[in-house]
């Protein structure tokens, strides 16, 4: 749990409610690593058998994906490659919308989760650009599910709008991100 409330309660109030660990905002780094860690070594102590074991039956037999996030928080991104931890997808990360393109142009990917607000260049914009290359080289389109912490019909419009599939809101949860994979990849090519 990551909250900006330092309440003398609050270790055990999350303890109560069966979270992990209990982080105070704005997180550092090696905290965040630290929590990851050992909540994850906690999850394997406790069940007697590897995480990997743990993992939900329908990711066994997943395909490996090429999947690239455009995210300008570090924190953000070191949680979505946690999630993706013991799954077959490889992860590729951009820290703005700029260098997002520049590899999009580079290198095939089957999806696409772009932080709509982002230095440099935003996530629609960058969204934008990629299906303008994608028409130039007349390449069929790549799944993109736009990321951000805003959950309004407006927001969800925009993204739409300027080219994404789909739209999450943050915070994103494990579940919800291995079940986007899945619906939004289903007839993407396999990563070459």
């Amino acid at each position: 749990m990551l909250t900006s409330d330092d309440l003398p309660r609050g270790p055990r109030v999350a303890r109560e409610c069966g979270l992990g660990r209990h982080l105070l905002k704005p997180i550092r780094r090696a905290a965040l690593l630290d929590a990851v860690a050992s909540v994850a070594a906690r999850s394997q102590t406790e069940a007697g058998k590897p995480a990997t074991e743990l993992a939900p039956p329908q990711e066994e037999n997943l395909r490996g994906l090429r999947i690239l996030l455009a995210e300008d928080s570090e924190e953000n991104r070191l949680l979505i490659a946690a999630y993706l931890l013991g799954t077959p997808h490889q992860l590729d990360a951009a820290e703005n919308g700029r260098v997002a393109v520049e590899m999009f142009k580079t290198r095939r990917y089957d999806l696409l989760l772009v932080d709509v607000n982002m230095p440099v260049l935003d996530g629609y914009s960058a969204v934008a650009a990629m299906r303008a290359w994608e028409r130039e080289q007349r390449a069929s389109p790549t799944p993109i599910l736009a990321l951000t912490g805003r959950a309004m019909v407006e927001d969800r419009v925009r993204a739409i709008e300027a080219g994404c599939n789909g739209h999450l809101t943050k915070p994103l949860r494990r579940a919800v991100l291995m079940e986007a994979i899945s619906r939004f990849t289903s007839a993407a090519p396999a990563a070459e």
